[in-house]
């Protein structure tokens, strides 16, 4: 993989590129305390078709945090970039998530950082097992070891804490749904199916559906929240065909 940096609007974000530059690309975007590195399993099936462009968002991997909190909402953000995440389902369709409650329990987070609650790479491993349905290896210690700074022999995460904080308030000032109806190009969305019921994401996805006019939902068996650790041929395999299907439908 090749770094690159871009700066935008005086601010610039770091990154890596591989693949087929000849091809479309493709904008991988890593959810929070994430960094670009989580995309090297899907990286290897995609790399033939795409041109691949890994982003660390602002406040992870390289990239420094945004100057103001309102950098963070998302129509501010859509000039640089997006990322949605766990938003489709974030905090609207979740009962009970005030924006009191997840910003009470974010700001625990900045005391988990600075306290560096793991006291081992075991403790790291177990709590990140729950994230994937694989069975931890080499691999996936691989994609997840940027996410730390080791001192004095205990694992921080580097994720910057007020970035944490300002994108969970940009939910609330901007829900991702609110964005939906703006949305006019052909769109492919993933889910996991672990657990199987889950009413959020029922609901989110009614929302998706109902709001995007030309969507494709699909779910991954047996994944769960970093899915495309979980499948990423599979996850792969359907990017690859919905591409080809949009070339059917639209140069025909």
């Amino acid at each position: 993989m090749k770094e690159f940096k871009i700066t935008i609007d005086n601010h610039t974000f770091y990154g890596y590129e591989c693949g087929n530059q000849s091809a479309p690309s493709l904008i991988c975007l890593h959810g929070m305390t994430g960094d670009s590195n989580s995309f090297g399993g899907l990286a290897e099936y995609l790399k033939d078709d795409f041109h691949l462009i890994f982003l660390d968002s602002p406040g992870h991997g390289k990239t420094p945090p945004l100057e103001h909190e309102e950098d963070y909402i998302f129509s501010s953000l859509v000039k640089r970039m997006i990322l949605i995440d766990g938003g489709y389902v974030f905090p609207e369709h979740v009962e009970g998530l005030t924006k009191e409650k997840a910003l009470s329990a974010w700001e625990e987070y900045e005391e988990y950082i600075d306290t560096a609650v793991y006291s081992s790479w075991k403790d790291v491993v177990d709590t990140y097992q729950a994230y994937t349905t694989k069975k931890w290896n080499n691999h996936l210690d691989h994609i997840i070891i940027s996410n730390f700074d080791k001192v004095d022999g205990k694992f921080k995460l580097k994720a910057d804490t007020f970035s944490l904080l300002s994108t969970i308030k940009a939910f609330y000032i901007e829900p991702s749904s609110s964005t939906y109806e703006s949305i006019k190009c052909p769109t492919l969305f993933f889910h996991a199916t672990v657990p199987i019921e889950d009413d959020s994401r029922t609901e989110g996805i009614k929302k998706i559906k109902k709001g995007i006019e030309r969507v494709k939902v699909v779910g991954i068996n047996n994944t769960k929240h970093n899915l495309h650790w979980d499948s990423p041929k599979k996850v792969s395999d359907e990017i690859i065909g919905w591409m080809s299907s949009l070339k059917t439908t639209y140069l025909s």
